[in-house]
């Protein structure tokens, strides 16, 4: 990763006592302004929510047909990307997002990209070949079997990350994810963050049977990735655990740290019936499973201060916060590292891309997911 140097270093500085000084930052309201309704159009669930220049959005879903596009008065006009291996089909529609407004869409399970159209059809594919040097990326490189690509931007780039199975995150050989620069085809070139943390595995052996989980007290780095691929922002918790603030980095897809600040909060510690009842709900009274649960857990002193990160394409950070109270509150961060103002969100109501607006999903009484784009009001 690369610096700017002692004047990078004063900057960071500056900024990091005015993000200090404004914790008491205005709480600001969600208002609702477009919305498809999930029970109408029999919504399951989202993946991705796409905004076109034009006013319609893209809706990408885990269904038969991955790809719905409506009208800017959120009617239905046109289903694509059906189930299947031929073109202008998916098998697994893993990631998703735009170029200017083509739609793009990595199929893990046959390991192409295909780009589709703003009105909704086929404009090609081809196979991503995932080739290192990985050297460059990683000590753990013999670990890492794949790289998922997370943003997609012109000029033959793609940010992604590198990945490892299962049982190498959960043993603790691979400990890192590497954040990569690479081509459209997958030949990785260059180095955005080498050592965010890997989200910690869980691996329980139990009665014969090995399983995979995510630890449910898991404390890594989290990360967000502007739509236009411009802003990859960590909130990195390493200092967490002992101090009441976090760093909270903007990095370019050079790899260049653009900011640098710290974001105070206040720590929740786990508490040990919350242990208690995780490893009850998991086990469902089953000693062994519990046993085996038990010892597998790996267990922060405090629960994560973020939760979730998204970014704007201007660098804008919106950080939900770990809370206790039942809502869900974001934190909003401006490019030039202003806390700028708090917002508090019932727990039905998920945030999702910040994109030609505030969009996201809200649940109804039956986990029907509707989607919505929001405005921010007093």
């Amino acid at each position: 990763m690369k610096y700017f140097g002692s004047r990078c270093a004063f900057a960071c500085i500056l900024l990091s006592s005015a993000v200090q000084a404004q914790a008491n930052a205005p709480t600001k309201k969600l208002v609702a302004e477009f919305r498809i309704d999930g029970a109408r159009e029999e919504l399951s669930k989202i993946t991705n929510i796409l905004p076109i220049s034009n006013g319609d959005v893209a809706v990408m879903l885990e269904e038969d047909v991955f790809g719905r596009l409506y009208s800017d008065k959120g009617l239905l006009k046109k289903k694509f990307l059906r189930r299947g291996g031929g073109p202008g089909e998916a098998k697994d529609a893993y990631a998703s997002g735009m170029i200017a407004d083509t739609i793009w869409l990595f199929d893990r399970a046959l390991q192409r990209y295909s780009l589709v159209k703003p009105n909704g059809n086929f404009l090609r594919s081809w196979p991503l070949q995932p080739i290192g040097p990985w050297q460059d990326a990683s000590p753990d490189r013999k670990l890492f079997r794949f790289v998922w690509p997370l943003a997609m931007l012109p000029n033959n780039i793609v940010i992604g990350q590198l990945g490892a199975a299962a049982t190498a995150t959960a043993s603790g050989e691979v400990t890192t994810r590497p954040i990569v620069r690479m081509t459209w085809q997958g030949v990785v070139n260059g180095v955005v963050n080498l050592n965010p943390r890997a989200a910690r595995a869980m691996m329980v052996r139990a009665g014969g049977i090995i399983s995979f989980g995510q630890q449910p007290f898991d404390n890594a780095q989290e990360f967000g990735i502007s739509p236009n691929g411009t802003h990859t922002v960590f909130a990195d918790m390493k200092t967490a655990e002992k101090q009441p603030f976090f760093f909270l980095t903007d990095v370019s897809p050079k790899g260049d740290t653009v900011l640098r600040v710290k974001i105070p909060y206040t720590p929740d510690p786990v508490s040990a019936r919350t242990i208690d009842s995780t490893v009850s709900a998991y086990s469902r009274n089953n000693k062994d499973v519990q046993t085996q649960y038990r010892a597998a857990l790996y267990i922060a002193p405090y629960w994560p201060a973020v939760l979730k990160l998204l970014v704007a394409n201007d660098g804008t950070a919106w950080l939900q916060m770990h809370t206790n109270n039942g809502t869900r509150q974001w934190a909003v961060v401006s490019p030039q590292g202003r806390l700028m103002m708090k917002i508090d969100l019932p727990k039905n109501i998920g945030l999702m891309r910040i994109d030609r607006g505030i969009w996201g999903t809200d649940l109804d009484s039956d986990d029907v997911p509707s989607i919505v784009r929001y405005k921010i009001s007093n």
